[in-house]
């Protein structure tokens, strides 16, 4: 067996979609290992989750058949030994760690995670990257703060936020009226404020140009509020979604991260209340509805699905035609071809790999039953 050096690195999107690529030359152990300070913050009680992780990551592997028991148990005990004698390496700045091991594909793979996810143990042809897909699939957001005088601009994801730049404008004071007039003076100091909202506003379109946000977010008071907001282009009005209130001199990115996700939550409630109302109208007319595991993978399989909706922490077995990639919940020959199809420990991860090759939008459903009782999946059709 290959001996692959651990590599420890952040969850980001391009490296999800590589490990959603693996499969096909062996069994893959993938071990989630929470964090979470509040439970796991000293050595013995990450200790403790790391050994009841591999006891059970072995008892899975001694269920398989005798060929893939051998590389298996050999995944297992580098990450056994990776967790227990890397002192506190893995655990900086993570909030959750995943580990993909298989010798067979020459994966080592640490990941760290930025919030709290439960822990588990998987095994199967692909690493089980289903708890990844959400956190790294982040809208790219930009916050901007300004008051009268200075302007400071954060861009990233509520997880990950950081500030871009800042900048001070030369803005009268009370100190600098000499002998004006009040009123000539008061005129003076506005012209100036609207030559730094220009500057702040143009400086806005430039970066619109260059970057592609999701989500624009503006931190000011209600006094300057309107001022900018009529002087935004349609292009990046588009994309402003709101005002929140924000110390311009002494907000953090820590700050402005809790009250982007405040309000990418509210988005998120409002975008899931949409859906769930169109699903349930499509129902209600027996019309491009699917619901129910078998009934969403056939519409998967004939491209017929607009946005896929699965419940938060859905899982289930299934099975896959390993030369057209054929779903189904339990067929045993494909429909298609004839082949054999083969046993999946995950089918979360193949239907949204199926779902994203047809553009179809991938949602998930955080409402108890919001899709219906004992519904964990189902899909809005195109046709």
């Amino acid at each position: 067996m290959a001996t692959v050096t651990p590599k420890i690195q952040k969850a980001r999107a391009g490296l999800v979609r590589r490990l959603s690529q693996i499969d096909g030359n062996g069994k893959v152990l993938s071990v989630y290992v929470d964090l979470d300070p509040s439970e796991f913050a000293t050595p013995p009680a990450r200790e403790s989750q790391i050994h009841s992780l591999t006891n059970e990551a072995e008892a899975m592997v001694e269920k398989l058949d005798q060929q893939a028991k051998k590389p298996l148990r050999e995944d297992v005990r580098r990450v056994r030994e990776f967790l227990l004698n890397n002192g506190n390496d893995w655990t900086t700045d993570a909030q959750a760690v995943a580990i993909f091991a298989s010798g067979a594909n020459d994966l080592f793979e640490v990941v760290k995670l930025p919030e709290p996810l439960p822990r588990g143990v998987f095994v199967d042809d692909r690493p089980h990257i289903q708890p990844l897909r959400e956190m790294v699939d982040q809208d790219k957001w930009l916050v901007l703060l300004v008051d009268r005088r200075v302007a400071r601009i954060f861009i990233g994801s509520p997880l990950a936020l950081k500030e871009y730049d800042e900048t001070e404008d030369d803005v009268r004071g009370q100190h600098d009226q000499g002998g004006w007039s009040q009123a000539r003076f008061a005129r003076a100091v506005e012209e100036d404020v609207e030559d730094h909202l220009k500057k702040v506003t143009d400086r806005l379109m430039t970066l619109h140009k260059s970057m592609d946000f999701d989500h624009i977010l503006v931190g000011a008071d209600e006094e300057l509020w309107p001022r900018i907001s009529n002087r935004l282009h349609s292009y990046v009005a588009e994309d402003v979604i709101g005002r929140i209130d924000a110390d311009v001199q002494m907000d953090d990115a820590e700050e402005l991260q809790t009250k982007v996700k405040s309000v990418q939550a509210q988005l998120e409630h409002e975008r899931e209340q949409y859906l769930l109302g169109a699903l349930r109208r499509e129902v209600g007319i027996d019309g491009r509805a699917a619901t129910g595991l078998s009934p969403v993978l056939a519409a998967l399989n004939e491209a017929r699905v607009d946005t896929l909706l699965i419940a938060e922490g859905f899982d289930a077995t299934g099975t896959e035609c390993p030369q057209c990639g054929y779903l189904s919940e339990s067929a045993q020959q494909c429909p298609v071809d004839g082949t054999r199809m083969e046993q999946v420990a995950t089918i979360f991860d193949r239907a949204v790999d199926k779902a994203e090759e047809t553009s179809a939008e991938v949602f998930t459903v955080r409402e108890p039953d919001g899709l219906g009782e004992g519904i964990p999946i189902a899909a809005i059709l195109r046709f």
